[in-house]
């Protein structure tokens, strides 16, 4: 298991709950549809899903929006902000997982970003690296689980 570099259909299922927004995409940063995206700390952009420190997860990439004015092949973020992606968060999909995750005390508990393509446990590293996806809430096989993807605050509120 590791990230992708292609386009994906990606297994959902409860989509009648999905929202979908729309974000610049990080100047020269290739995403790809059906694929896991990362908030840029500090900024409204996405970029393709890293467990990287002080990053948030979005959602799933559903596809470009291109303002730009030209023909565009790749997702590749520009300076101008004008290649966008709408994404997805709210439904549930099937994701890749390390075996170790693969336990039914697992279900309920958060899973975390490894790549664009893959959740995981505590296994992702430090706190700092840990972006919540979502709940677990069914193992698939040995290697899959269903996330229902939702959404994160970067802190606690206060009060």
């Amino acid at each position: 298991m590791a990230a992708v570099t292609a386009d994906q259909i990606r297994q959902e299922r409860a989509v009648e709950l999905k929202v979908y927004e729309t974000a610049a995409v990080v100047t020269s940063n290739v995403v790809y549809v059906g694929c896991l995206l990362s908030f840029k700390p500090g900024s409204a952009r996405v970029m393709n899903g890293v467990a990287t420190a002080n990053y948030r997860c979005a959602g799933i990439c559903e596809g470009i929006v291109n303002d730009s004015g030209s023909f565009v092949s790749t997702i590749t973020g520009n300076t101008a902000g004008t290649v966008r992606v709408r994404y997805s968060y709210g439904q549930e999909a099937l994701f890749n997982c390390i075996t170790a995750m693969y336990t039914y005390t697992n279900i309920n508990n958060t899973a975390l970003l490894k790549t664009n393509n893959e959740v995981e446990g505590t296994a992702v590293g430090t706190a700092a690296l840990r972006q919540s996806v979502g709940a677990i809430v069914q193992l698939q096989s040995t290697n899959s689980v269903w996330v229902a993807i939702r959404r994160f605050g970067i802190a606690a509120a206060t009060g």
